[in-house]
């Protein structure tokens, strides 16, 4: 059982201390994203916002909604940043989102890949995110 002990290794804090692979976001899910929340809620789910309400009146629960990412250079980070962002909103802590772990997945390595490059970002990631068009006057 030492691979389901490797798994389980940091419960469900994984993504405690996790960055992001991006720097901005945008409050409208993709097409795919639309689809698949509003069937999961049972209403029209476009936004995060509508995501938030959402989870927060309990017709979507947060096993619901995983959260993957990866572990890269020895940093977390999250690949999904719209649904980490409702999650947030929602006022649900980390240690209580669903994960999955896409480390060393082919697919996901590269998307991760392509998001850090076009945020000149390093492995490191970001600790936070804005949302797209919202400058940052906290400097």
């Amino acid at each position: 059982m030492i691979a389901g002990s490797a798994a389980l290794e940091g419960g469900s804090n994984v993504l405690e201390n996790a960055n992001f692979a991006q720097k901005t976001f945008s409050n409208t899910f993709s097409p795919e994203g639309i689809k698949k929340y509003s069937e999961l809620a049972g209403q029209p789910i476009k936004t995060i916002d509508d995501l938030a309400a959402a989870l927060k009146s309990g017709k979507v629960s947060p096993s619901n909604l995983p959260v993957e990412y990866i572990v890269r250079d020895g940093n977390t980070l999250i690949l999904n940043t719209r649904t980490s962002q409702a999650l947030i909103q929602a006022g649900i802590p980390r240690s209580q989102w669903s994960t999955i772990n896409q480390t060393g997945n082919e697919f996901f390595e590269d998307l991760l890949t392509g998001q850090l490059s076009r945020n000149g970002l390093t492995s490191a990631g970001t600790p936070t995110v804005r949302p797209s068009g919202v400058q940052n006057n906290a400097n």
